[in-house]
Formats: structure tokens, C-alpha cells, sequence
């Protein structure tokens, strides 16, 4: 009697070549590292927390990946724009609030009132020290504090706010 019983006339019979697990192995990793060459967020998702990374490296890494972003948004932010034109005119045509959604408030989409865009934003946002380097640096170098803060990515109210502060502060920079 042996390991494996069969019933009546049933025999095994091996399905073909005996696996190599080595070479199974070896394509695997290929596979791998061409999955993390080619996500360079995934490569930075998986470096340890005690490797030392220099800030350059890892902002040219999240590039790549942020540039894949904005591709997709560019696109996607289309759709949905057209998306919600449809919305606003299905609202229309069943009477959904006129005083909010009538034609007289928001337009009709055949006269293209109800067209609109996304408004640019950074994938990977600066941290406020980030930028308040950034700022520090370009008004050393010679910048006007307002240059320099518009350049470091600071909203228009945050902009006035930095210039005011600058001006009561060390009023001899008045303008």
C-alpha cells in the first residue's frame, strides 16, 4: 500500500518539468524591481525609517511621482468639471431649487455660464518651514519680502499680512 490510493484503475502522472525554483525565484525579483523603478513613490514608501536620505533625492523621487499626479488630474478634473455641468442641468430640468440652480442664477450649459476649472494646486504641498526658508533665503538674496513670499507659494491675504507685519515692524522697509 503506498502514500496515495487511487480509486479503481486511476494512475498519476507528473503534469510536466519539475519547477525551478531558482529561476522562478530570480524572475520574481525582476518583476519587483521593475515595479519599484518604475513607482518611484512606491521606492519611498519602502525606505527605512533609519536610512538617511538627502532632501534633493528625495524631492527629485516624489517629482516623478507628482508629475504622474498632475496627468491624471489634468483628465480627471475635465470629466468631472463635465460631470457636474450635467448635474447643474439635470437640476435644471427638474426644477431643483431655481433660486439657487436657475438658469437667471448659474447659466445653462448651452451658453457655457456653467463651465468651470479646478483651481492649481501642488500635489506635494510645502511645509510652513519649507517655505518660510524659502523666504528667508530670497529676501537675503535681495527679494522684496511680497516677491519672495508669492515665490514661496504664500496665498495673496498671507502675502499682505507677511508685508504689513515686515512694515510695522521695521518701518524703514515702507513703500
Amino acid at each position: 500500500m503506498g502514500v496515495v490510493e487511487m480509486p479503481g484503475t486511476a494512475t498519476i502522472s507528473w503534469a510536466g518539468n519539475a519547477i525551478d525554483y531558482g529561476a522562478l525565484n530570480t524572475r520574481m525579483d525582476a518583476i519587483r524591481q521593475g515595479v519599484i523603478d518604475g513607482l518611484p513613490e512606491y521606492r519611498v514608501a519602502t525606505i527605512d525609517a533609519s536610512t538617511q536620505i538627502a532632501t534633493e533625492t528625495l524631492e527629485l523621487l516624489l517629482s516623478h511621482a507628482g508629475q504622474r499626479v498632475l496627468d491624471l488630474r489634468d483628465d480627471l478634473g475635465r470629466a468631472l468639471a463635465r460631470a457636474q455641468m450635467m448635474a447643474l442641468s439635470i437640476a435644471q430640468i427638474a426644477n431643483l431649487d431655481p433660486d439657487m440652480f436657475g438658469p437667471a442664477v448659474i447659466g445653462t450649459y448651452d451658453d457655457g455660464r456653467t463651465e468651470h476649472t479646478f483651481t492649481d494646486r501642488p500635489v506635494f504641498p510645502k511645509s510652513a518651514t519649507a517655505r518660510a526658508a524659502e523666504v528667508g533665503a530670497l529676501t537675503t538674496a535681495g527679494a522684496s519680502i511680497e516677491g519672495a513670499a508669492k515665490v514661496a507659494g504664500y496665498d495673496a491675504a498671507q502675502v499682505t499680512a507677511l508685508v504689513n507685519t515686515s512694515i510695522a515692524t521695521f518701518p524703514e522697509e515702507a513703500r
